[in-house]
């Protein structure tokens, strides 16, 4: 993904990763990053037309960073927006959770 720092940076100021030894912490971010990554995808596929899914298919199957982000630019406008709500969406869930215990 290509905002992958501020990716990470959300993360770790929304749930005060700071203070976590940095292998743990680096280990949890990645978890973290990949269920919103997979869900902020999955959003962008129920936005985009059949024609862009099928692009968007073969460029994250090739694995080209540079690829991914000129298609989310001139086909989802909204990305960060999109990004946005789901590191919302994650973050709190987890702080819930955090709360609850």
């Amino acid at each position: 993904m290509p905002e992958e720092n501020f990716l990470n940076g959300q993360i770790i100021s929304r749930l005060n990763l700071e203070y976590l030894p940095e292998e743990a912490r680096i280990r949890l971010l990645d978890k973290i990053s990949e269920v919103i990554q997979q869900r902020t995808l999955l959003k962008v596929f129920e936005r985009v037309g059949e024609s862009k899914r099928e692009a968007l298919g073969r460029i994250l199957d090739k694995g080209g960073d540079g690829e991914l982000e000129k298609f989310m630019g001139e086909n989802v406008p909204n990305f960060l927006e999109i990004l946005q709500t789901e590191i919302d969406a994650v973050t709190a869930g987890l702080v819930k959770r955090l709360q609850a215990a």
